[in-house]
């Protein structure tokens, strides 16, 4: 897996990063697992993002 912080490969059980020192153990949702294939904070980040702004525009047209 690589490191949320510093974008450098790292052991799959590492619990910290070696290059940057970050804690990596309890922070799974903090790095993009290039096994899989997904982001699992980005995701959240963007729906939530968009319910914000979807959220704004339905209040401009009520006020």
């Amino acid at each position: 897996m690589k490191c949320a912080y510093c974008a450098e490969e790292i052991n799959d059980d590492a619990i910290k990063c070696r290059f940057c020192n970050e804690a990596i153990r309890g922070n799974k949702n903090a790095f993009y697992d290039y096994k899989k294939g997904d982001y699992t904070n980005f995701s959240k980040i963007l729906v939530y993002l968009l319910g914000c702004i979807i959220a704004l525009v339905i209040l401009k047209y009520l006020i």
